[in-house]
């Protein structure tokens, strides 16, 4: 019979240390931090039910939510969030100063507009201000976190209404007036309250000849031989209120 002093039994540690590949310890792979996601909207139901959403989701973390720009500029500030879910129609603006507040803030961080509207201006506005992702709020909920986990990384998402707008903005012609400086919208815009060159030099400090130079520009940019069809002109296609 064998006696039981003969059998030395090895530590445990000592058989997982002999498996193939294991030098001892758990060698599982580095989870990467939650995306931390800060949302903007006027609407207690729309943050109550995304709260709800991203709470329930492992890669991602609910930092804060504000209910208008100002809140929203203030948590960024101190919280610094990966990603910004945002509606462009605010209380106190409509999404596009925001935008633009955040990117001088946190340019780090990832916007996302998930909007209420699908207004072609504003949608160009917002994508000139910083939006990397543009949604509409008639989006899959799966999908809107698809798009958050692809802003982290960088990427951008636009809706069909958002890709729309940009092309239609690429190939719809320059508006009237585009190609006007600033000091020739100056000399337009006193033209239009009816001052002579002599008065408008005296208005904007400059010499006469000065004027005329700009007053000539005008004529040329805007295809018209006198002042009376320039003024008319910028009258018809709103060139001032641009």
């Amino acid at each position: 019979m064998f006696k039981s002093s003969h059998f030395t039994n090895p530590p445990t540690n000592s058989i997982v240390s002999a498996l193939p590949g294991n030098n001892g310890s758990h060698n599982m792979p580095a989870r990467s931090p939650a995306i931390r996601v800060l949302i903007v909207d006027a609407q207690d139901i729309v943050r109550v039910g995304l709260s709800l959403v991203i709470d329930s989701l492992d890669d991602m973390d609910l930092v804060g939510t504000a209910r208008n720009g100002t809140e929203a500029v203030e948590l960024c500030r101190e919280l610094r969030p990966d990603v910004v879910l945002l509606d462009l129609v605010l209380a106190d603006n409509d999404g596009v100063s925001t935008i633009e507040q955040l990117r001088i803030i946190t340019p780090e961080t990832r916007i996302v507009v998930l909007s209420s509207t699908d207004d072609e201006a504003l949608i160009r506005k917002a994508i000139r201000a910083g939006a990397l992702s543009l949604l509409l709020k008639n989006v899959a909920v799966s999908a809107l976190m698809d798009t958050i986990r692809a802003a982290h990384q960088g990427k951008s998402t636009l809706a069909q209404e958002a890709t729309q707008a940009l092309i239609g903005a690429l190939q719809r012609p320059p508006a009237a007036g585009h190609d006007l400086s600033d000091r020739e919208m100056d000399t337009l815009m006193l033209m239009m309250r009816g001052l002579k060159n002599p008065e408008i030099a005296s208005y904007m400090m400059v010499s006469t000849s000065t004027v005329k130079k700009h007053v000539s520009s005008i004529f040329a940019k805007l295809n018209v031989s006198n002042r009376l069809e320039a003024v008319t002109f910028a009258l018809q296609h709103r060139i001032l209120d641009k």
